[in-house]
């Protein structure tokens, strides 16, 4: 695995894996939620967590922190206002925060952002396989323009 944005010791999977990936967004203040399903993403061998948003209290601070085995990809949302706050969260070894976060395992490429449009407009010059997006607080699947 590598992040395509970088950040060293985050890990490294031999050529043939397995994984589970959990895709999350907009926890808004639900930060004991968050933590009730961290604990169970952690409990069933899931290690990759990507967050499409809206995330931005301070007590998610410390749901990282207590969960330093999970790694979490986190795009900014809208919501995600304080800087200071976002800061600190990407200074964790154990996230990375962008506004559009693109990840790489064995060749497949994902990225996720808050809103649909924007990941759009930076991904233009990049393929990826999957794509995921918060905002909406809908669920939806669908293949476009080859992913």
């Amino acid at each position: 695995m590598r992040f395509l944005e970088g950040k060293p010791g985050i890990g490294e999977f031999p050529k043939t894996f397995l994984m589970k990936v959990a895709i999350v967004s907009d926890s808004h203040g639900a930060v004991d939620r968050l933590e009730v399903l961290f604990q169970k993403l952690q409990a069933g061998g899931i290690t990759h967590v990507i967050h499409a948003g809206d995330f931005a209290v301070y007590p998610v601070v410390d749901i990282f922190k207590k969960f330093p085995d999970l790694k979490v990809y986190v795009s900014r949302g809208n919501c995600d206002v304080n800087d200071e706050l976002v800061t600190e969260i990407d200074a964790l070894p154990n996230v990375k925060v962008a506004e559009v976060v693109t990840v790489e395992w064995e060749g497949i490429k994902i990225a996720a952002s808050h809103y649909e449009g924007i990941a759009q407009n930076v991904l233009q010059e990049r393929k990826v396989d999957v794509f995921c997006h918060g905002h909406t607080h809908r669920a939806k699947v669908e293949e476009r323009d080859g992913f």
